[in-house]
């Protein structure tokens, strides 16, 4: 790969990193897929040199959400990644900047979307389990007798929760 568009590809991700503070590798690498700005070799490639340079930090969590299953990486920009990125800021040309703002614009509103959804199973002392399901404006804790029904009630609140939120708050009021 060549020195100056190695650069740039990584100046592209610190960008996209910055103004969509934590996104998800998953949601990065499509979107940077997606909008063509580098084939999906590459981007491991950068991805793994600004993480191994602490330029990018990433939080391997269950972050609950349902994105992926199990454990996802979600990423925030270092204060070394926000310095290389003003330094070098100025190098991308405006068409450039215009499309990195939009897509930056798109990851942080489905970032915040996928984080407003989340469920998470945690073992009850008698062998149930509890499952947390949260919203924008509720936040539930259910028992269930068994993994089956708490894994069941997580899917659907992760697939439908803010459709189920909205239900579940009208059917109260009435």
């Amino acid at each position: 790969m060549a020195a100056g568009k190695e650069a740039q590809n990584k100046l592209q991700i610190l960008y996209l990193v910055k103004n969509a503070p934590g996104v998800s590798y998953h949601l990065l690498m499509d979107r940077c897929l997606s909008g063509l700005l580098m084939d999906f070799f590459t981007f491991s490639e950068v991805y793994g040199q600004l993480i191994s340079g602490d330029l990018i930090n990433k939080t391997i969590e269950d972050t609950g959400t349902g994105e992926v299953i199990g454990m996802n990486e979600t990423l925030r920009i270092t204060e070394g990644g926000e310095a290389v990125l003003s330094d070098l800021i100025v190098t991308l040309n405006p068409q450039m900047k215009t499309n990195l703002d939009s897509m930056a614009e798109e990851l942080f509103e489905q970032t915040r979307k996928i984080n407003s959804i989340k469920a998470f199973i945690d073992p009850a002392e008698d062998g149930r389990f509890i499952v947390s399901l949260q919203a924008v404006n509720t936040s539930l804790k259910i028992t269930v007798k068994d993994r089956e029904t708490a894994d069941r009630l997580c899917g659907n609140w992760r697939l439908l929760g803010s459709e189920k939120e909205k239900a579940i708050i009208d059917e109260l009021l009435k």
